[in-house]
């Protein structure tokens, strides 16, 4: 088991991408590998095989596919383009929009944010 903590912090695009490459080349010999990476690039984002989302008190609020990440949210706060995951001209993720839509605040009948989230 190895776990690594920002692994590609620091590095250019592609040496961040070898990286993730020689981390998928031990998960495929046996090894179970945890990443934590705060802002992966679109790239590396969708190279990972799984996602896992946890939320204030540890409470995990996602598991799977990374890409699928981002429509699930979408479609649990009922955003309009919900089953759109990535760009279909482009195929980029902005895997910051899954942080942006569990902190959506609820707003109340005055037009003004609550405390309270919509992702619940």
């Amino acid at each position: 088991m190895l776990f690594v903590d920002e692994p590609t912090s620091g590095l250019s695009s592609r040496d961040s991408e070898n990286i993730i490459d020689l981390l998928n080349e031990l998960s495929l010999k046996g090894k179970l590998v945890f990443a934590v990476i705060h802002q992966p690039s679109s790239d590396i984002f969708k190279m990972f095989d799984k996602l896992v989302i946890l939320d204030t008190g540890g409470y995990q609020i996602y598991y799977g596919n990374p890409v699928d990440a981002i429509t699930y949210f979408k479609k649990n706060i009922n955003l309009v383009n919900s089953e759109q995951g990535e760009c279909y001209s482009c195929g980029n993720v902005n895997p910051e929009q899954i942080f942006n839509i569990i902190e959506t605040k609820v707003i109340n009948e005055f037009g003004t944010f609550t405390d309270e989230r919509k992702f619940l």
